[in-house]
């Protein structure tokens, strides 16, 4: 926060939040929540926080005694790294030895006043700085899972765990399941098994491979155990009030539009369904009629309704139709079935001595839940705690959280009856960059445990907002507050959106340049039938060749007070999902732009690692024709289908090691049956460095389109190979099937970012970034442009699906078409909020920029915008009139002009161009 983007602060009142940010860091006996905006220097103020309590008078607490949860490792090392900075610092001017420096200045400041507060002499704040310094590497400043770990490890008994377990990346209980689900699988299906008859009405209905998903989706030890079994058979409070809502709004709509059209009639069939389910907790054989008008199409809207009404109706017709089809009774079955082999998987794995990423958190939750004098003991251990990025936490991580905040003496059973102590907590938060759902970051829940919790009266609560911005400056953050005002509520949506808060631009010394603003690029084709692919091959095209010739090293953005020409590492593309992203990168590398791509959980679906895999099957094999076959397909064989199709018509593969066959095959395969007979002699970890010195992995996949990322990826692949080798003691050809089996059944595993490796060379001018937004959280660019904003969110519904609802204790499962009464809420529960974080998702994308904004689209036909995606939200912050601006441009190719003080440009793009 001393120097931001340029901007220098020496004085914390100087800023347009300075009251707010000295109330929140000098708080005593009150917790407190803290709303930080994007950009608002957040780490900052934990520090700030963090040496106010180590030295606040007689009341001061020792490094040790504060836990600092953070939502990343690597937010937990900047932390911990600025910490030592600022101790160090104030042991300096403790001792008479000031640093002069303007970059200093607000430290110096805020050191001297924490002094002038605590009343601590120079000689008292030197021992502080050096005890601090002593602890700082001890602290627990790490990651909620890091602290989970730890406290299973003070109390293994207790927490039902080895003392000397181990934290599992996913990767071993993939291998443990699998070998389980083998075993258990074979004593159901034998002669042997007793419930066969179950098992042949579940497997009349469902595929064997769905019924494994399943299982392996009930084994996450987030879900609870107990109510699997009971989550079939009895409809809840809960789920009986929500039918209950949505049968009441049903009868006012059918109150307001009676009728004979056929939306009336599907309302009517719906909201006597969800009346007969409501009642009697299940489908009455009366309710059949019903059913089977609820199998029409949803019509679309007709004058007599209001677009509002419509959307309504078609919800709860929508609910009514999942339930009239949810076959839940087949579902059961399924559950009774599985149910005693979770509870097995479970257990089993963690006898081994492991415990999973989830795991981690339940049994820490557990711990301090069902063992009062082990959480007597922590309260008393940690006086302080302090969570950074609270709006993205897992709602378990808030009960571990509440139970260690806990007021001395008391003893709560559940969350919800859990009293903070006053001045316990520390929250950090931005509900408006709550953009995780997809982890199980649930706003309803932060909104419930905020409000009924931290601020609650006996808590003594006080909540502060920071809203000055270091990041952007004031030309750039009007047009990206003017947007996102209008997007956003005006007052906060309980449990699903909060209202805006302004981000505030601290002052600058400079001025920005002309180009440093908010800008809109729109690619319009002229072609009427383009498709969502077509229009976003374009768009990356057209952002290629203008980054290529009118951007980079042409235009210039201020930097250090200076301009200085952009180059490849100043810009950053964001993008909506990781498919367009790579569209982008093909572009760019057709128009040679330096550029790295960042990865996301997809490593074993990854062309290189796919083609290593292969060649790997091949060498341990040679008789598996389809390995050998991929191979020839790939870099390595270099055959085009043709050619493939002669080669195994000619019959070289069924014995493709024979002298014979090796003549007329590519000579990757003459290489392979040497390496085959060659690996016998070497141990398997030597055997394995062995094969990927002897090919060329590596440099194939070098030169690939992908360049040092997919070089990355293939040493991941062999680090996997001989971490497998290592640690479980396989044989080569077992881990050869066990990398298999993970590219056929991929393992939740993100791809190597290229800092691993060093392998970020990409010239004086460094590489462009592409990354998704949420990768992009948290981090700042000099340039950002956002694109595809034109695309369509995919919200595919999968096939097998489980989820555990936090504040409603509602277990929802879907397997094929067959869906509980849970899982039907769930979704529509997660429907609704996917629709409000897209709003989030626009906020933190437009908010990452230091200097220049760019928002990118690509449009067809009359250039009409889709409803729900990003540049609608767009099109209705700036109140912009798309097709008014295409039909413009089509007149001249190219159009130009402002809006405000946004800067669009339209360009056509003709039928016959990418």
């Amino acid at each position: 926060m001393t120097r931001e983007s340029g901007k220098v602060v020496k004085d914390i009142h100087a800023l347009p939040d300075g009251h707010a940010r000295h109330g929140a860091v000098t708080a005593s006996g009150t917790n407190v929540v803290v709303t930080a905006g994007a950009g608002t220097g957040k780490t900052s103020l934990l520090i700030d926080r963090i040496l106010h309590l180590l030295t606040r008078g007689r009341d001061r607490l020792a490094m040790t005694q504060i836990v600092a949860v953070t939502f990343t490792n690597k937010a937990a090392s900047e932390l911990k790294l600025r910490m030592r900075h600022r101790l160090r610092l104030m042991k300096e001017l403790a001792t008479g030895r000031s640093p002069g420096s303007e970059l200093h200045d607000y430290e110096i400041r805020s050191i001297r006043t924490l002094q002038e507060t605590s009343g601590l002499t120079d000689e008292e704040l030197a021992a502080v700085s050096d005890e601090a310094m002593r602890e700082v590497e001890r602290a627990h400043i790490e990651t909620i899972h890091s602290f989970a770990g730890h406290l299973l490890r003070l109390y293994p008994v207790e927490a039902g765990v080895d003392p000397s377990f181990q934290e599992d990346d996913g990767t071993r209980f993939h291998e443990h399941f699998n070998h389980e689900w083998d075993q258990w699988l074979q004593r159901e299906l034998d002669a042997s098994g007793r419930r066969h008859d179950v098992w042949r009405r579940v497997l009349a209905r469902y595929g064997l491979d769905d019924v494994k998903q399943l299982a392996q989706a009930l084994t996450d030890e987030l879900i609870p155990a107990s109510g699997i079994r009971t989550s079939q058979q009895a409809i809840t409070p809960h789920l009986r009030s929500w039918l209950a809502t949505l049968r009441d709004r049903g009868r006012l709509l059918q109150e307001r539009y009676q009728g004979t059209l056929k939306i009336s009639r599907l309302l009517d069939a719906a909201v006597a369904l969800l009346a007969g389910v409501e009642t009697n907790g299940m489908l009455r054989s009366h309710d059949a009629d019903e059913a089977v008008v609820l199998q029409q199409t949803i019509p679309t809207k007709t004058k007599a309704w209001t677009d509002e009404d419509h959307e309504e109706a078609k919800g709860l017709i929508k609910v009514a139709q999942a339930i009239a089809r949810s076959g839940s009774e087949s579902l059961w079955d399924a559950v009774q079935l599985l149910s005693p082999f979770v509870v097995h998987c479970r257990s089993s794995f963690v006898e081994k001595g492991l415990v999973s990423f989830n795991g981690l958190l339940a049994r820490a939750r557990g711990l301090l839940r069902d063992h009062p004098h082990v959480r007597a003991e922590l309260k008393e251990q940690y006086q302080a705690i302090i969570v950074d990025e609270f709006q993205d936490t897992d709602p378990v991580q808030y009960e571990i959280i509440l139970f260690l905040a806990e007021v001395a003496g008391s003893e709560a059973r559940q969350w919800y009856h859990v009293q903070p102590a006053p001045g316990k907590l520390f929250i950090v938060g931005d509900p408006k960059q709550s953009i995780y759902a997809f982890r199980r970051a649930d706003i309803e829940a932060y909104d419930t445990v905020v409000r009924d919790h931290v601020l609650a009266p006996a808590a003594k609560g006080e909540r502060y907002a920071l809203q000055g911005n270091f990041r952007t400056h004031a030309q750039l953050l009007d047009p990206v507050n003017r947007c996102c005002a209008n997007v956003f509520p005006s007052t906060s949506v309980e449990g699903l959106q909060p209202p805006y808060e302004p981000l505030l631009p601290v002052p600058s010394d400079s001025l920005p340049l002309p180009h440093e603003r908010m800008e809109l690029r729109l690619v319009t084709l002229a072609q009427e039938d383009a498709d969502a692919e077509t229009s976003s091959r374009a768009e990356a095209d057209a952002l290629a060749r203008w980054l290529r010739d009118d951007v980079l090293e042409k235009e210039s953005l201020l930097v250090g007070g200076r301009a200085v020409p952009i180059r490849p590492r100043d810009v950053a593309i964001l993008f909506r999902t990781f498919a367009h992203l790579r569209i982008c990168l093909e572009a760019f590398r057709r128009y040679h732009l330096p550029c790295l791509a960042d990865g996301e959980k997809h490593f074993y679906e990854r062309q290189e690692v796919i083609d290593c895999s292969l060649v790997w099957r091949t060498l341990i094999d040679p008789r598996d024709e389809l390995a050998a076959v991929g191979v020839l397909r790939s870099p390595y064989g270099g055959c085009s289908d043709v050619e493939i199709e002669s080669i195994v018509q000619r019959g070289f593969l069924d014995d493709w090691a024979h002298e014979s066959s090796l003549a007329r095959l590519p000579p990757i395969f003459t290489i392979l049956h040497s390496l085959h007979a060659a690996t016998q002699a070497f141990p398997v970890p030597e055997a394995i460095q062995y094969v990927f010195q002897a090919l060329p992995l590596a440099e194939l996949a070098a030169a690939s389109i992908d360049g040092e990322h997919a070089l990355a990826n293939v040493l991941k692949l062999r680090d996997v190979m001989l971490a497998l080798a290592v640690r479980s003691g396989l044989t080569l050809r077992e881990i050869v099937r066990q990398v298999g089996q993970w590219v056929d059944d991929p393992p939740d595993e993100g791809e190597r970012p290229l800092v691993e490796e060093g392998l970020t060379s990409q010239g004086p001018g460094g590489a462009i970034r592409l990354l998704t937004i949420h990768k992009a959280k948290g981090l700042e660019f000099p340039m950002v442009v956002v694109a595809g904003l034109h695309r369509d969110v995919d919200h595919h519904k999968a096939s097998v699906w489980t989820s555990h609802d936090w504040l409603t204790d509602t277990i929802g499962l879907r397997l094929g078409e067959a869906a509980d009464l849970g899982g039907i809420f769930l979704e529509t529960k997660v429907a609704e909020r996917q629709r409000a974080e897209q709003v989030r998702l626009l906020y933190v994308a437009m908010t990452r920029a230091q200097r220049r904004l760019v928002l990118s689209a690509a449009l067809h036909g009359q250039g009409t915008t889709r409803k729900g995606t990003l540049l609608s939200l767009v099109a209705r912050g700036l109140d912009l009139d798309v097709p008014a601006m295409v039909e413009a441009a089509q007149e001249q190719s190219q159009c130009d002009h402002l809006v405000g003080n946004v800067a669009v440009t339209t360009t056509v793009v003709p039928a016959h161009q990418p």
